[in-house]
């Protein structure tokens, strides 16, 4: 949490991402896209793919609400963080684990800024082990998340996994190839791959750089819902 309070304002990062989707008959297919990505925290986000200059998918989000385009449907899509509602091929995971996949975001806060579950620690080897648990609607316990840091300064986040209520993962994400921006700024992944095995979808965005953006605020233009936005 000390390197995550180290993003003052919001960060872009530029690079590329590769990755595969399973269909459900069984094909797979894979890609090969060009990726811009504007961050402040906790929640904004304005992650955008394209192929030779041409919008294939969108994925944004502020402390309220979240939205989508893909091709596919070449429409916004919307919805409000914490209502659930069916997922697309396009998106094999909530927003909520979405944002979690760039592991920027401070441990212990959900989507708004609010306290999170409780949470327990344990050592394992070379890492210290955040389990975060929640309830399902019977009232038992389970763990819903797994945050796995470097036991050594400056505990970086290097994995991290999404269970549903049976333990079975639903999401993994690794961050590697960490540089530190500026000589006192904080550590950034440059390579981030998310897997979600459940629906056979994998990707990883190679960041070539990333820098501050002094101009933009989490009101600007980046972080607004379309006014064209489809609701769920």
């Amino acid at each position: 949490n000390d390197n995550v309070d180290k993003i003052v304002g919001v960060l872009r990062a530029t690079g590329s991402v590769d990755g595969h989707v399973t269909f459900e008959d069984g094909r797979r297919q894979s890609y090969h896209l060009d990726a811009v990505l504007f961050f402040r925290s906790p929640s904004f986000v304005r992650f955008d793919l394209k192929a030779f200059g041409r919008r294939q998918l969108l994925f944004g989000s502020n402390i309220e609400t979240y939205w989508y385009y893909d091709k596919q449907t070449d429409a916004f899509h919307c919805g409000r963080h914490g209502e659930d509602g069916p997922m697309t091929a396009q998106l094999p995971a909530p927003p909520e684990q979405i944002i979690e996949v760039l592991g920027l975001r401070t441990i212990g806060l959900d989507a708004t800024g609010k306290p999170a579950m409780p949470a327990i620690h344990r050592v394992e080897d070379e890492h210290q082990q955040i389990l975060v648990v929640a309830r399902d609607e019977g009232g038992s316990t389970f763990i819903e998340k797994e945050y796995w840091l470097d036991r050594y300064a400056p505990r970086l986040m290097r994995r991290m996994l999404f269970r549903d209520q049976v333990g079975v993962v639903t999401m993994e994400s690794r961050f590697d190839d960490y540089k530190r921006l500026a000589s006192d700024g904080p550590w950034l992944p440059h390579r981030i791959t998310a897997i979600w095995p459940q629906v056979g979808a994998s990707m990883t965005f190679r960041i070539a750089k990333w820098t501050l953006v002094p101009d933009l605020r989490s009101n600007s233009i980046q972080f607004k819902r379309p006014g064209s936005c489809l609701p769920r």
